[in-house]
């Protein structure tokens, strides 16, 4: 006891020098011996948390210990020190918590650790573990001591704490040995370091409760999916690894999956509903692309099929996607062989059908169809890829010439060939139309005109018989028509000049090339006179050369023509006889008459064809100006055949030329015939056309 004595009065002589006056040099002697001593056996027993005053010799004993027991060790510590005579234990157990609750929260760079701590050294080493995590930052401290703690709190706190060091702002919250976490990352990596800690579980004895992490907010939330050859991108951003596993999953219907994207949070309302949309249409590309800006999803790129493009704009036809607007861009449809398009006129406007290749064409053809101011434009026509590299031109101009046809008229394209059809508006109309299809500077396109004369009504057509000409007026179907018209008037009229006044026209009546050949084999038996048709109504009107030809015409008209027509031939009369000439006159007549006409024969024979009826009408008429003259009708041949068969047909031919003249009203006593086969060729026998030259007929006019 003494040994412990003199130690403390040499510790109090001690603390007195060292403290220079301090707290120390206020108490006696021996209460300062005995507070050093007591503050010692409490440290030696573990038992820091408590602290003495002395009054005298008696103990005053303070503080909160963690335990009951540490209560009852404290005391004891300072019970046992000599010296001391009672000890006044005014110490008090902390409270027990339940549940037990630690937090460690963070905004920015401030954390803060609140709740409970079993005691002030596992206080101080969560401080320091909170500070390690924190770097430079401050940590708040403020903790209250409870008892309860679960075990191992210490050793497990600074798992978590790494965790918390993650997020930008959040909270690790132990209630019991259940830990929560919550916050928003720091940034993408963060979000996936903090995930990966959290997968890789809680610290032993603990286990891991809520946990709601989320990726640090983005702005714009951009996203995008890249369809090209058999795989897909993804870029942009995603929500959490929940999200990113769909959206995968979803991606790969298109192919192999090239995943991309960072963790953000931030997506709007609708961001699920809107990339499962995207991957859907994308899955009618061939190649393309979605893409996000934060409030828009775009869609771009080359369509597969015509099923794929009907689906797709079926899908945008919404206009958006769970609130989230959706637009198209830059799309190419899918590849068409061959290239079609076409644009049909009616009476309301023009309607646009078919393939287009881009949308600038697209405007263009609207426009162009708008500019014919037939109406309104409907637009049906499809994106597409193909033969098109002439096709805005083509297009073009075959609107252009939609213009100068009827409502119901097409222009259509098939590749590069360009086909009109349909009624043109008038007659100039249908000479453009028919002269554009070799139209210049449309890149070696072919242009078909299937084109039409505007139909005609009444369908008028006629033949007019003046002098020596013959005029050929109204309409006919087509230039093949015209010209069988334009050459039977030659072979009819003989040495009449033809004049050809017809135009084109659609309209036609059935057997009109047949009426009209009708209708012309009675206006060459007139001296002047016309006969027109008008639809299937045929008037003749005029003057015949005799009393027999007026009577033969009416008859050719009711009985030869085709079905459904119908003549009307009371307005014909017979010419006026000419003023009598003389022989030599009557001579100059014939003779001028025949050298630019022939009469036609049967070949072989000497059976006269209906095309020399006019012109022997005609001589006829000119034969009765010299009634007192003879007339020597002359037959020739060429030198095909026999001399004997030469003369033969040569007598034939003019005997049935003067039955003709006979049964007209020419005197018979005037008339006689003489054949010279062969004999006099005018020129030779070596050429077809001297040959025809040498088969005639000719009259000599003998004065009585």
């Amino acid at each position: 006891m003494g040994m412990r004595w003199t130690h403390g009065l040499a510790g109090l002589a001690a603390v007195g020098i060292l403290t220079g006056g301090g707290s120390l040099m206020k108490l006696s002697p021996v209460e300062g011996d005995l507070s050093e001593r007591s503050a010692a056996g409490l440290v030696e027993d573990a038992q820091p948390w408590a602290s003495t005053t002395f009054d005298g010799r008696d103990a005053v004993l303070t503080g909160q210990a963690p335990t009951p027991e540490e209560q009852n060790l404290a005391r004891k510590a300072v019970e046992r020190v000599w010296g001391v005579r009672k000890v006044v234990d005014n110490t008090e157990v902390i409270p027990v918590a339940d549940p037990y609750v630690v937090s460690l929260s963070r905004e920015r760079d401030a954390f803060t650790l609140s709740g409970s701590a079993p005691r002030e050294s596992v206080k101080q080493a969560l401080v320091e573990k909170a500070g390690e995590v924190a770097g430079g930052s401050v940590v708040s401290e403020e903790m209250t001591l409870s008892r309860g703690a679960p075990a191992g709190l210490a050793e497990g706190f600074g798992y978590v704490a790494e965790i918390v060091g993650e997020l930008g702002a959040g909270i690790a919250t132990w209630t019991g040995s259940t830990i929560a976490v919550s916050g928003v990352a720091r940034d993408a990596m963060s979000y996936v370091s903090a995930l990966e800690k959290v997968e890789g579980g809680a610290p032993s004895g603990f286990q891991f409760g809520t946990v709601d992490i989320k990726a640090p907010v983005v702005e714009p939330y951009l996203w995008s999916a890249d369809k090209s050859g058999s795989g897909v991108r993804l870029a942009g951003f995603v929500g959490d690894q929940a999200g990113r596993a769909a959206l995968y999953e979803r991606a790969g219907a298109l192919g192999a999956v090239s995943d991309d994207m960072a963790y953000g949070s931030g997506a709007p309302h609708g961001f699920s509903d809107m990339t499962t949309f995207a991957l859907t249409q994308l899955g009618n590309f061939d190649d393309g692309s979605a893409r996000f800006d934060g409030k828009t999803l775009s869609i771009s790129g080359a369509l597969a099929s015509r099923e794929g493009q009907a689906a797709f704009a079926e899908a945008l036809s919404v206009g958006n996607v769970a609130g989230i607007p959706v637009a198209a861009g830059e799309i190419a449809g899918p590849v068409v062989s061959p290239f079609e398009w076409s644009a049909m006129k009616s009476a309301d406007g023009v309607v646009l059908d078919g393939a287009v290749p881009d949308a600038m064409s697209r405007r263009v053809l609207v426009d162009a169809a708008a500019g014919l101011n037939a109406g309104a434009v409907n637009d049906q026509m499809l994106l597409s890829r193909g033969n098109a590299a002439n096709f805005p031109t083509l297009a073009s101009y075959g609107l252009s010439r939609l213009a100068l046809l009827a409502p119901g008229a097409t222009a259509s394209i098939s590749d590069n060939v360009l086909t009109l059809s349909g009624e043109a508006l008038s007659r100039e109309a249908y000479a453009a139309l028919r002269e554009g299809a070799d139209a210049p500077g449309l890149g070696g396109a072919s242009i078909r005109a299937n084109v039409t004369q505007p139909v005609v009504s009444p369908y008028v057509w006629g033949a007019a018989v003046s002098g020596s000409t013959v005029t050929l007026n109204g309409y006919v179907p087509d230039d093949d028509t015209r010209g069988k018209l334009i050459d039977l008037a030659r072979t009819k009229f003989g040495g009449f000049s033809v004049d050809d006044q017809m135009a084109i026209g659609d309209g036609a009546p059935d057997g009109f090339l047949n009426a009209a050949s009708a209708a012309l084999q009675a206006a060459s038996r007139l001296g002047e006179g016309q006969v027109s048709l008008s639809d299937q109504s045929l008037v003749a009107s005029g003057a015949t050369y005799h009393q027999g030809a007026l009577q033969a015409v009416r008859a050719a008209l009711s009985g030869h023509l085709p079905a459904g027509f119908a003549a009307q031939s009371d307005s014909l009369a017979v010419q006026a006889p000419g003023a009598a000439v003389s022989a030599l006159e009557c001579q100059d007549l014939l003779t001028g008459r025949m050298a630019s006409s022939r009469i036609l024969f049967d070949s072989g024979k000497a059976s006269i064809q209906e095309h020399s009826f006019g012109l022997l009408d005609n001589l006829v008429y000119m034969a009765q100006r010299c009634p007192m003259a003879g007339i020597e009708i002359e037959g020739h041949t060429d030198a095909d055949g026999s001399d004997e068969a030469n003369q033969a047909l040569s007598e034939a031919r003019a005997r049935a030329v003067a039955d003709y003249l006979g049964g007209a009203g020419v005197a018979g006593d005037r008339l006689s015939a003489i054949g010279y086969g062969e004999s006099r060729p005018v020129a030779s026998n070596d050429t077809d056309e001297g040959k025809a030259q040498n088969r005639r007929i000719e009259f000599r006019v003998v004065e009585e």
